[in-house]
């Protein structure tokens, strides 16, 4: 390996280690594989500008831009399920983020467009206000994309405390031109609170004790 070959692979390990502290995973994989595949592209690059392009400097000059582009343009693709995950990870945490503080109108911002159509802000937030609904902890147990249409997800997320009344829920999220977005109904914060659910314990015993009530009355 002569001189100028040894500085192309040095300059190309060192833009290999730049690219694995930028990134992680199945990325990082194909990110080397292909700064591989172009270190020896460009260690080749006299015997490819003579035998692939003849001796022809424009082609040659165009033929590495193409390569370069379309490795590029691999690893953009490659990558879109990874910005997708990372974007709805973001909206969770900006949702149930939002209601540790009780800010509700903050999180009403993250629903998706039908689920405003559906649900109104002033209704969002009495329901919040109105149940106490707040979250003093949780965390994000794991993203899954659905299977037949990509722009749908379900997020787990759990917590030691209950969130809406539950200790894990899976919220849907859906891919809107603004972002991806959370489908919420009332049913998910309507009767699922700690206070609604023992608002029903309290009213099951008021109708039982009023039924037996009625019943002894009845015989005298």
């Amino acid at each position: 390996m002569d001189k100028q070959n040894l500085y192309v692979a040095l300059l190309n390990a060192g833009f290999g280690v730049l690219i694995s502290l930028l990134v992680n995973g199945s990325l990082l994989i194909y990110s080397l594989a292909f700064i591989a595949g172009f270190t020896v592209l460009l260690i080749e690059r006299r015997r490819i500008y003579e035998k692939v392009f003849r001796g022809k400097l424009g082609w040659t000059v165009g033929g590495y831009v193409m390569v370069l582009i379309s490795m590029i343009a691999a690893l953009f693709v490659i990558n879109q399920g990874n910005r997708d995950k990372a974007l709805i990870i973001q909206a969770t945490r900006d949702f149930v983020g939002h209601l540790k503080p009780g800010e509700y109108a903050q999180a009403y911002t993250v629903l998706s467009d039908l689920s405003k159509k559906s649900y109104s802000e002033d209704l969002f937030l009495k329901d919040n206000q109105r149940l106490a609904v707040k979250v003093n902890d949780f965390r994000i147990d794991g993203v899954e994309f659905n299977e037949f249409d990509k722009n749908k997800a379900v997020v787990k997320v759990s917590s030691p405390f209950l969130i809406y009344g539950q200790n894990s829920m899976a919220f849907e999220f859906v891919k809107e031109l603004a972002g991806w977005r959370l489908a919420f109904t009332p049913s998910i914060l309507q009767g699922k609170t700690p206070q609604a659910n023992q608002a029903d314990r309290t009213g099951s015993k008021r109708r039982s004790s009023g039924g037996l009530g009625g019943a002894i009355r009845s015989i005298f």
